[in-house]
């Protein structure tokens, strides 16, 4: 008799940039069972922060117009692009929404989140490890996933990444180089453990997927705490996003989501700290 395994879809978004100026680099996991009601769950929610947004910026576009301010409001204009819900477009006029958003999140017990947090002033931390963003990238998300496999042995995963560029140098396409790896880590580090099964991978913009946004919020969630408590934050960035990052941390019954920790109720919840072992 076969065994029927569960399907789930797993959302990966990175947080932070590769410049050597930027300390703290995330990769985020989302996995979800239930992608449909999580979904419909998350529209209404969508619309009316868009709506927030939508809104605010029309009074500011007519200000400039108002006050013969041509240019500025084309720049404006230049400037608009897809709507989405990100955590760095977060501001105290959407906290309820984003407040809903993550009890949203907290009252599924099949969702999982999971981080890997790169801090690149670990004593030893080697900034020659990769010589390409893409290989960066790759190679934390490939670890991530990998980690988390270990977890799932009886079920089935498919990867829903964020588009990053291709390097005209890299041999493979993002699905296949992200593949790849999982296989080489899984082999190299869990060779006798059961896993959970990759079906495949595609890559996705983020604007098109609720859930790639949820993502988002989640991992700026964690994100923000690590570099508050690491003091590189500004009182006003604090200010803005504090208050919804505290309902988080309430939901997991956490003080703060910086520290390595793993939870399993309400939901399935794992921080953890890159290691780096001194070559």
């Amino acid at each position: 008799m076969s065994i029927v395994r569960k399907q789930l879809i797993s959302f990966i978004d990175a947080s932070g940039t590769f410049h050597p100026e930027d300390r703290f680099f995330g990769v985020g996991m989302l996995t979800v069972e239930n992608v449909g009601q999580m979904t419909d769950k998350l529209h209404p929610i969508f619309q009316r922060v868009m709506a927030i947004s939508q809104t605010y910026r029309n009074q500011t576009l007519n200000s400039l117009l108002e006050e013969n301010r041509y240019d500025e409001a084309i720049r404006m204009l230049k400037k608009a692009k897809r709507f989405e819900l990100k955590f760095d477009r977060l501001s105290p006029v959407k906290f309820d929404q984003y407040k809903e958003i993550i009890r949203s999140f907290l009252n599924d017990e099949n969702n999982r989140f999971a981080i890997m947090v790169i801090d690149r002033k670990h004593q030893n931390y080697d900034s020659s490890i990769f010589h390409t963003t893409w290989d960066a990238y790759t190679s934390y998300l490939a670890t991530l996933v990998a980690r988390e496999l270990t977890n799932l042995p009886d079920q089935e995963m498919f990867l829903i990444l964020d588009e990053i560029s291709k390097p005209k140098t890299a041999p493979k396409s993002l699905e296949e180089t992200i593949k790849e790896k999982i296989d080489k880590h899984c082999s190299r580090k869990y060779n006798n453990q059961k896993l959970c099964y990759i079906k495949g991978a595609v890559r996705i913009e983020s604007h098109s997927n609720l859930l790639m946004q949820l993502c988002d919020v989640l991992l700026g969630s964690v994100m923000f705490d690590v570099k508050k408590n690491a003091n590189t934050l500004s009182d006003k960035l604090q200010r803005r996003k504090e208050e919804v990052v505290a309902v988080l941390r309430e939901g997991l019954n956490k003080n703060r989501l910086d520290e390595p920790f793993t939870v399993h109720k309400p939901i399935y919840f794992h921080v953890w700290n890159a290691v780096w072992e001194k070559r």
